[in-house]
């Protein structure tokens, strides 16, 4: 909604592509998507969440998704390949994520 703040909090780095915060932005503006901030490179994901008092996290790795929840942080598993079926709070589409956004 209107009223939230989006953040990127990734893993990746520039090992691979030169300007990966470039490619980022340029791809967010194309898409009419706007970003509060951009973290790259970034292993420890729960300072930042906390650091900017981030009260929803999806993420794709289950390592993250026990960090993160472990520190009291919503966490939404985001889990393309159903290997986590026993978890309730994951999702496995974008369209899910959209569907629960809308019910809070």
């Amino acid at each position: 909604s209107k009223d939230n703040e989006l953040y990127i909090i990734t893993a990746r780095t520039t090992n691979y592509i030169d300007d990966i915060i470039k490619l980022t932005k340029d791809y967010l503006t194309n898409n009419n998507i706007k970003v509060k901030d951009i973290f790259i490179n970034s292993k420890d994901k729960v300072d930042i969440c906390t650091n900017n008092n981030i009260d929803l996290m999806i993420d794709d790795s289950y390592y993250n998704y026990e960090q993160l929840t472990s520190n009291n942080i919503n966490t939404i598993l985001f889990d393309e390949l159903d290997r986590y079926k026993y978890i309730n709070n994951r999702i496995n589409n974008w369209n899910q994520l959209i569907n629960i956004l809308k019910i809070n």
